[in-house]
Order: structure tokens, then C-alpha cells, then sequence
């Protein structure tokens, strides 16, 4: 009894110069992002609630994106319409120039004979001509052929613009974590309109944790960056002790919060820290948190 006793009186003591005889003192907080679809739409899935875990890329919903993939069905419906449309030129032209070929032989075995004194001249001119009025109207259907395809190839290349730019709309009405965190808040839900404008899920990583403290000025020369310094938080009736590394220390003072006691409270001036805690389940985004120096 006298041994249990004197634990209770120890741990009195322990706790009341904890309460005390701290270095700094300060707020846990982490980097929290606010989540918002990047089109506007009807929420159709949202597949978590608050406090899940979450990894980064991690698909949690979508708006409804029906009407962009029916526009991709239609186009490319159009595209393989707009495809069998074009001119298969080498075949469409074969016949003609074979009778260019032919229009040709004969226009050179006119020219032997009337060299050879076995044809008139008319006949050579006749064939001639008929070789000329052929390759013209190659050259006229193959540039109207061309022509043709290459409008049609326009239309095709701009409906499949529009299908990237569809894609991306659909890839943009997913709704996915962009980091390993847990949700802190969800503020829509499956039905709702949304939009950018209006924010879905807060998530915040809180495997590390930031407590953000005020040092009096006299203490700024006992520390550096990159120190380990001790940090505790309310347990209970009694503090945890965390190890914690300063990341950051402000180089300007300000007036110390309201919110939060100094260690000299003659002085209202104070600079800002940052030290990193590795969380282990129990420190809180919001919560208090103390700091002693080495």
C-alpha cells in the first residue's frame, strides 16, 4: 500500500513539472490537401469514408462521365465511316493506267512505222493524242483523289483531337488520392453536383508529424537544425515522449499566439519551429504538444 502510495505521489510530482518546466510549447499539425473533381458534374461513386488509409493514386470515385463516352463511341463511328469514304488511289487508277501504258505503245509503234514510211502522220498524231488526253485525266483524278482523301484525313485527325481531348475530361472525372494519407474529412457525397470550385475530401499524411512550437529568443542559440529534441503530448494523466527533429526555425518573430503559453510570458515575442514527429497512432492534428531542449 505504502509502495503504491508513493508511485501516485512520484507520478503527482512527475506530471506537475512536466506541466511546467517546458522549453516550448505549441500545436500538431500536418500538411492537409483539399481534394476537388476537376470537372463538373453528378457525383456517381465515392468509395471511402473518414479515417481510411489511402495510397497515393488510389481510385476513391468518379463523376459521371456517360455522355463522354457515348461522344467517343459516336466519333469513332464517324472516323470508320469518314475511312471506308476515302479512295483507295492505286486501285482506283489501275484500269487508267493501263490504257496509258497501251496508249503509249501504240503512239511509239506509230512513230516506227511512219519512220519506216508504213503509216501517215495523222495516225501518229491521232495516237499521240489519245496518250496526252489519257495522262491529263490521270493527273486530274489523281489530284481530285488526293484532294478528296486528304479532306477526309483533316476530319478524321480533328475527331480523333477530340477524342484525346474526351479522354482526358474521363481521366479528369476520376477521383483519386493524390497522397498516401488518411481522410480527415469528406465533405460530398454519390448524387451530388460537383465541381472544382467545391472540395469533396480532405487527406493529410499524419505517419509524420509536424508540431509547430514558440521559442523565447534566449533559446533560439540552443538549437539548430536537424537537432533531436524531446517532445511529449497529453496521455491520459500522464505525457508521452516522442523523439522529434527540428526542420525548420523561422527567422522572424512574431506576437505569441494566443493559444499558446511561452516560457518567459514577459515576453510577447517569439519564433516559430517546426519539428517532424514520427507518429505512432496517438498524436493528433489540432492537439498540444510540448518541447524540451537538450
Amino acid at each position: 500500500m505504502k509502495n503504491f502510495l508513493f508511485s501516485l505521489i512520484a507520478l503527482f510530482f512527475m506530471s506537475c513539472s512536466l506541466d511546467t518546466d517546458f522549453d516550448a510549447m505549441g500545436i500538431f499539425e500536418s500538411d492537409e490537401i483539399l481534394v476537388s473533381s476537376e470537372i463538373s458534374g453528378i457525383i456517381e461513386k465515392l468509395n471511402f469514408k473518414e479515417g481510411d488509409e489511402l495510397k497515393k493514386g488510389e481510385l476513391v470515385g468518379n463523376i459521371d462521365n456517360t455522355q463522354l463516352r457515348l461522344e467517343i463511341k459516336r466519333l469513332e463511328s464517324e472516323i470508320v465511316v469518314l475511312e471506308n469514304k476515302k479512295y483507295n488511289i492505286d486501285k482506283e487508277l489501275a484500269p487508267l493506267r493501263e490504257q496509258i501504258k497501251k496508249a503509249n505503245r501504240e503512239k511509239l509503234r506509230q512513230s516506227r512505222l511512219v519512220s519506216a514510211n508504213s503509216s501517215t502522220q495523222k495516225s501518229l498524231d491521232d495516237a499521240t493524242s489519245e496518250f496526252e488526253i489519257l495522262s491529263k485525266d490521270l493527273d486530274a483524278k489523281l489530284s481530285s483523289m488526293t484532294l478528296f482523301n486528304n479532306s477526309l484525313m483533316a476530319q478524321i485527325e480533328e475527331s480523333k483531337t477530340q477524342i484525346e481531348i474526351l479522354q482526358d475530361r474521363i481521366e479528369k472525372s476520376l477521383i483519386k488520392a493524390p497522397i498516401d494519407g488518411v481522410v480527415l474529412e469528406k465533405y460530398a457525397y454519390e448524387g451530388e453536383l460537383s465541381n472544382a470550385q467545391r472540395a469533396i475530401f480532405k487527406i493529410a499524411d499524419i505517419k509524420i508529424i509536424r508540431l509547430k512550437a514558440y521559442l523565447i529568443d534566449t533559446d533560439l542559440t540552443r538549437i539548430k537544425l536537424g537537432d533531436e529534441i524531446r517532445v511529449f503530448s497529453d496521455y491520459g494523466n500522464e505525457y508521452k515522449e516522442y523523439k522529434g527533429v527540428i526542420t525548420w526555425i523561422s527567422s522572424k518573430a512574431e506576437f505569441t499566439p494566443k493559444t499558446i503559453m511561452s516560457k518567459d510570458e514577459r515576453k510577447n515575442l517569439v519564433y516559430a519551429i517546426k519539428v517532424d514527429v514520427q507518429n505512432d497512432g496517438f498524436l493528433k492534428i489540432g492537439s498540444y504538444g510540448e518541447i524540451k531542449l537538450k
